[in-house]
Parts: structure tokens; C-alpha cells; sequence
């Protein structure tokens, strides 16, 4: 069940430390997708410096409302949301005078079909909110989409890697391997 695999391979507390002191010691920022109040409580108790907001959570109010507090960076997925959603909570965001956000484009199929990935909207993320950081959340497994986001304007991408190719987790089928993660970061480099 979904319930005894995530129970299985959750992250405690004390995973999350060890990732945060790799982290700066290959100097990247770590951040992490909190689905609670309480998961972005602990979190930021241990010294995680940016949260991504998940699609599920993107019209959450009360947890948006609480996470902010935190003033820290926050990436929004959008996989979920309409436009009207979108700008909704871009106004939301605004009145309550948190600037330290990003919005992901994102297509919430795992994984989506090629026609659906809509990079498209990427560039009318970046017109309509111009002084926002635009993304893209890519849940393919290949390194296309993720080329193509940067060139339409995408400055953020989230990409799922697998340590093996015999990850059987619920990610296999939207996760590329580190080899193939260099091979798109050197691509994107080069435009």
C-alpha cells in the first residue's frame, strides 16, 4: 500500500541533516516539499532554507499562510491549478507582502504525456508576472522538455533522478539517471 511504502521510505529528521551538511559541502542549497505544517515546522527548525510547495498544496490558504511566516524562499508548483488559480494566489502572496517566490509550470501526470507537458505556458507565466522567477516542474523521463523549458524562458527546473536504474519506487517512470542529469545540465548551459 501507498501508506507501508511511504512509512518504508520517508525521511526521518536526522536524514534530512545529513543532506543539508552534504549539501553545503558540495555547495548547493538543499530544499525540501513539506505536505504539512508540521513537516515545514520541522524542517525549518533544522535549518532547511527553501521549500517547494507541492500542486496538492497550491490553493492550501491556511498552510500557504503559515509556511510564509518562515520568510523563506518559496517554489510553487502549478501542476494543478488554472490561471485564474494561479493569479489568485499570486495576488494572495502580494497583499500579504511575501516576495520571495517562484512559480513552477508544471503538467501533474506522472509521467505526461509528451502533448500535455504545455511549455507553452511558460512563456506566458513570464509575461504576465514579470518580476517573478518562472520554472519548470518536469516529471519526463528524458531531458528534452527540461531544454526546451530554458529556452522558452524557464530559469528554475526540478528534475527526479533515480540512484540505479532499478529504482522501483513511485518515481521510476519520471526520473532520469545522474549521467543523464549532467548530459541536460551541460545542454542547458550551452544556449
Amino acid at each position: 500500500s501507498l501508506y507501508e511504502f511511504l512509512k518504508k521510505n520517508s525521511l526521518k529528521l536526522e536524514d534530512h541533516k545529513k543532506l543539508i551538511k552534504y549539501c553545503k559541502k558540495i555547495g548547493i542549497k538543499y530544499l525540501c516539499t513539506p505536505f504539512s505544517f508540521k513537516a515545514a515546522e520541522e524542517l525549518h527548525s533544522i535549518g532547511v532554507d527553501w521549500f517547494k510547495m507541492g500542486s496538492g498544496e497550491f490553493l492550501d490558504l491556511p498552510f500557504i499562510e503559515r509556511i510564509i511566516k518562515f520568510n523563506k524562499p518559496i517554489i510553487f508548483s502549478t501542476g494543478m491549478s488554472t490561471p485564474s488559480e494561479i493569479n489568485f494566489i499570486y495576488k494572495f502572496l502580494i497583499r500579504k507582502k511575501f516576495k520571495k517566490f517562484a512559480f513552477m509550470n508544471c503538467t501533474s501526470e506522472y509521467p505526461p504525456i509528451l502533448k500535455d507537458l504545455n511549455l507553452g505556458f511558460i512563456p506566458k507565466l513570464i509575461k504576465k508576472y514579470p518580476n517573478l522567477t518562472i520554472g519548470h516542474s518536469d516529471h519526463t523521463n528524458d531531458i528534452l522538455s527540461s531544454i526546451g523549458a530554458v529556452a522558452l524562458g524557464a530559469k528554475i527546473i526540478e528534475k527526479h533522478v533515480n540512484l540505479d536504474n532499478k529504482n522501483y519506487g513511485p518515481d521510476k517512470d519520471v526520473s532520469i539517471s545522474f549521467k543523464k542529469f549532467k548530459e541536460m545540465v551541460k545542454s542547458i548551459r550551452a544556449l
